[in-house]
Order: C-alpha cells, then sequence, then structure tokens
C-alpha cells in the first residue's frame, strides 16, 4: 500500500485479468476474521460469479480496504454486511456499516488523501486517511462506480453514529 500512496500512477502498469468480485471479497473478509477480537462478524448477502477485468495486485486490496475500514470504525460486536446484487450485466456490491456518522457535506472529501471525517477521528485515533483515497484511485482506473451514503442514527457518549455505505458498481 506504501508504494500505491508514493505513486499512485502504478496503477495503469501492468496486464489486466479476468477478477472473481465475490473471491476477492471473501479473501478479504478471511483476511479480517477476529479483526483486533472486536467480535464484528463480516456477512454477505447473494454470491455471484461476477468476473471483471482488472489489474490482479491492485485490485486485492479495493476489497481489503473497504472491508477493513468498515471493521475499524464499527463498534464491537456489530456485523458489516456485504451485498451483492447482479442484474443484465451489472453487479453492485454494498458494504454496509455502523459507526462514526459522516454528514453529506463532508462526503466528497472522504476520497482526498490524508482526510479522516471528524466523528471517525473522534471514535478511532489511528488511520492516515489513505484507505477510502486509495479506493477512488483503484475505481477511477478500473472503471468502476463508486458512491457513498450516510444516515444519522443517534448520539453514543457525545459521538454521533449512524449508517455507512459505500456502493461499487461494475459493468460487464
Amino acid at each position: 500500500v506504501y508504494d500505491l500512496v508514493s505513486n499512485i500512477d502504478i496503477l495503469n502498469v501492468g496486464n489486466k485479468s479476468t477478477i472473481s468480485i465475490y473471491k476477492k471479497f471473501d479473501k478479504a473478509r478471511y483476511i479480517l476474521y477476529n479483526y483486533k477480537n472486536k467480535g464484528i462478524i463480516i456477512n454477505f448477502q447473494g454470491e455471484t460469479e461476477f468476473t471483471y477485468k482488472g489489474n490482479l495486485v491492485y485490485f486485492d486490496i479495493l476489497p481489503f480496504l473497504l472491508l477493513e475500514n468498515a471493521v475499524k470504525y464499527s463498534p464491537a460486536n456489530k456485523e458489516v454486511k456485504v451485498s451483492f446484487i447482479e442484474l443484465e450485466g451489472v453487479l453492485k456490491v454494498s458494504v454496509d456499516s455502523f459507526g462514526p456518522f459522516c454528514p453529506k457535506e463532508e462526503i466528497p472529501v472522504l476520497f482526498t488523501k490524508n482526510y479522516r471525517g471528524h466523528m471517525a477521528q473522534r471514535v478511532v485515533g489511528e488511520g492516515n486517511g489513505i484507505g477510502l483515497y486509495l479506493v477512488r484511485q483503484i475505481c477511477d482506473q478500473h472503471g468502476i462506480g463508486i458512491e457513498i451514503e450516510t444516515e444519522y442514527v443517534k448520539k453514543i457518549n457525545g459521538v454521533e453514529y449512524g449508517y455507512f455505505t459505500v456502493n461499487l458498481v461494475f459493468q460487464s
């Protein structure tokens, strides 16, 4: 990841291979199993054989970064849900989690290098603001649509919490 952040243009290098989206997310889920003993479960909804052409080396990072962020910012013993919905040559992958609330006006800057949401900073002190920046770069280089949705739920100990969803759209 350090090499990628230092030289983002490296995403343009290398051959594109056929990648199984579901398998890449499943691999990341396995790697993050029992992340820091927080008791967070990553549940998959749906299954797909959808494949996509991409740079195999850097594409591995995409699902890992999304799931790692979701788990990192979720309170203990919560669920992270990953949905796979395929319709007519289009695959939508949604990563849903509960964590520090991000107001809609803050969403556009979440993809900025070294930026972290205000509530996220209050809940998790560690972090460099690189995860969503890299996710956006990988999506842009691979022609993958990406959007973030948030929904406020409640305050807990003075911190605003809500649902955070990252939607990826792959078109064959």
